[in-house]
This record gives structure tokens, C-alpha cells and sequence, in this order.
């Protein structure tokens, strides 16, 4: 994926519309057992300084409802 251009860290889905107070959405997905890597955490701390949300969300239900949350 590096060779497409993908950045490690960089959260995995975005919606770029302000809402619930914040700038935009970013949505990490793992596993359910899965878990956010150093590079991930760095990222993430990053986006939220700039007024981003950010959700590391294991699995397709929990992005689900963190979507349908910010977009309410």
C-alpha cells in the first residue's frame, strides 16, 4: 500500500463535513481484537489537536454507529 501513496498512521476512512462541533471524521478500523499502532496513536493526537474526531472502531457495527452518531 506504501507504493500507492498510503501514509502510516493515517486513519482509515474520513468524512470531510463539519459536525457535532468537530471538523471532520476520521475512522480507524480493526479487528475486533485488533488495536491502534504507535504510529496510529501519533496520528490520531495529532488530527484531534486540529478539532478532528477521531474513533478506533473494531468493526464494521461500532463504525457504523460512530458515523450515524456524527452525522446525526
Amino acid at each position: 500500500m506504501k507504493a500507492e501513496g498510503v501514509l502510516a498512521g493515517i486513519p482509515d476512512l474520513m468524512i470531510a463535513r463539519a459536525a457535532q462541533g468537530f471538523c471532520g471524521l476520521f475512522v480507524e478500523m480493526k479487528t475486533l481484537t485488533g488495536s491502534a499502532s504507535k504510529e496510529q496513536k501519533s496520528v490520531i493526537a495529532k488530527l484531534q489537536a486540529e478539532g478532528y474526531r477521531c474513533e478506533v472502531c473494531k468493526g464494521y457495527a461500532a463504525a457504523l454507529e460512530a458515523i450515524r452518531w456524527y452525522l446525526s
